[in-house]
């Protein structure tokens, strides 16, 4: 965190533990000072998790050693290693110093007394073997599972993996620490399957393989999904062919390790996804291919506008996969039957995609003041405004405000009606509506340099757009006087 003065500082967590309380310790002021000083601050949460030991205060600080092997990001720097260790810590460390694990678990035991931290006892196969880097979880994985999978060691040495004799090792040492899922296979059939490898199977669970095809990553977790009706719909666009031949190419395939393999409905076997269509539906450079949960409004803009498409067209497409357990276009369902021909001839352009900032209309509402905003942004009229964005109703867009009629279709707001036509006069919700008092007036007017007949004025404009309910003028004009 910044300070107003340029100090860069770190919040503490509520509780001290006790290799972030020795990192925090400088030889000039004794750990035990450093404690009680901490602890004063127990009124507010602020405490140590227990007192130093007596080692740890001979210390005085964390050693340098440990500052590089329980630094969280290899850099001697908070976050810190904490308590005992797990499998996956300890095999990142390995890899990281280019040590065998046997040699980091004994200089994470020996600082024990210092840190608190353990390591846990590993048989001697595993305890002389250096962790290759190919294997190591990637920062950016949602890897939890402790256990490593076939498919998935198959799939990081095929990533990263440069010498073919690192695996069989690297199972041995493993399977002798108990740390692979079986799952069925065995590890003569694992290594057969790494160096079987073949273009459709891109079996890395924690990454992604670009394709050559704009818009197109792909990988698969075939130990947990199997070969999935996703991983399919992608390959389609990567090989530029329909389901049906994707999939007869896949179950032609001779695979060493079990995969099962999921079936298409036979009415889906003519479906051909694009890039764009693997982009909207199930893109994720940091996974499995897997389908999205869900579409938003922003999702279909995208796919009409890479598409050249307008929103109907593209929510009809998209609408196609469905069969597969695609996300349906948002709305109540396909184009024919939801009221999507309002959006024949609807094209996406820059400002439809800023109109659907968080701040906007992101979160799905076209209410009163959602349409001053979005029309402010822009500098369009209210009319303008609603004629573009009501008919997006029909996916799931909540219209909450009537068509602007008369004169309100011509208005074009700016940034004090922007402020006058919040509560707290901030050009962000609540909303103004209901009664407006003269405090309202009369703080607008300071806020807007315009005087209060000026602010009644242009309350006026929207009060039916908004519910507002306005002083009279001429009582307040004489009250005045």
């Amino acid at each position: 965190m910044h300070s107003p003065w340029g100090v860069t500082t770190t919040w503490l967590p509520g509780t001290v533990r006790p290799v972030d309380l020795l990192s925090r310790a400088e030889q000039g002021l004794p750990l035990r000072e450093l404690v009680d000083y901490i602890n004063r601050f127990a009124p507010l949460g602020l405490r140590v998790e227990k007192p130093p030991t007596r080692e740890a205060e001979q210390a005085g600080a964390l050693p340098p050693d440990q500052q590089l092997l329980l630094s969280a990001s290899n850099d001697r720097t908070a976050p810190w290693h904490e308590g005992a260790l797990g499998p996956q810590v300890l095999l990142n460390m390995s890899s990281e110093l280019a040590r065998p694990l046997g040699e980091v678990i004994q200089r994470i035991n020996r600082a024990t007394p210092i840190t608190g931290v353990t390591a846990p006892h590993v048989p001697d196969t595993t305890a002389n073997w250096t962790v290759p880097d190919w294997l190591v979880t990637d920062p950016r994985s949602r890897r939890t599972h402790m256990a490593f999978r076939p498919w998935e060691i198959v799939g990081s040495f095929h990533y990263r993996g440069r010498d073919i004799d690192e695996l069989p090792r690297a199972v041995e040492a493993l399977d002798a620490w108990g740390l692979i899922d079986w799952r069925g296979a065995d590890a003569d059939a694992l290594i057969r399957q790494a160096t079987n490898r073949h273009r459709l199977l891109v079996a890395a669970p924690d990454y992604a393989s670009i394709s050559a095809i704009t818009y197109v990553s792909l990988s698969g977790d075939f130990d947990e999904d199997g070969l999935s009706l996703a991983y399919a719909f992608a390959l389609t666009a990567e090989e530029e062919t329909d389901l049906g031949t994707v999939m007869d190419q896949l179950t032609e395939l001779h695979v060493d390790l079990p995969l099962r393999i999921e079936e298409p409905p036979p009415e889906a076997r003519g479906l051909r996804a694009t890039a764009i269509d693997v982009l909207v539906l199930a893109y994720d450079d940091e996974g499995p291919t897997r389908f999205r949960d869900h579409l938003t409004i922003s999702d279909l803009l995208t796919h009409a506008q890479l598409s050249r498409r307008d929103l109907a067209d593209s929510a009809a497409r998209l609408s196609e996969f469905a069969v597969l357990g695609a996300p349906p276009p948002p709305g109540e369902g396909a184009a024919h039957d939801c009221g999507f021909e309002d959006l024949v001839g609807f094209v996406p352009d820059r400002f439809d995609h800023a109109a659907f900032d968080k701040g906007l209309l992101g979160p799905g509402l076209l209410g009163a003041l959602e349409l001053v905003l979005v029309a402010g942004r822009f500098g369009w009229t209210l009319g303008r405004t609603y004629r573009r964005y009501a008919p997006l109703g029909c996916l799931g867009l909540e219209v909450g405000v009537e068509p602007p009629v008369g004169g309100e279709e011509d208005l074009r707001p700016d940034w004090r009606d922007v402020v006058m036509l919040t509560e707290h006069l901030t050009g962000r919700a609540p909303a103004l509506s209901g009664t407006v008092t003269r405090e309202h007036i009369a703080l607008c007017a300071e806020e807007t340099d315009l005087d209060e007949a000026g602010v009644h004025q242009r309350l006026h404009r929207y009060a039916r757009l908004f519910g507002l309910r306005l002083p009279d003028r001429s009582n307040r004009e004489e009250a005045r006087r």
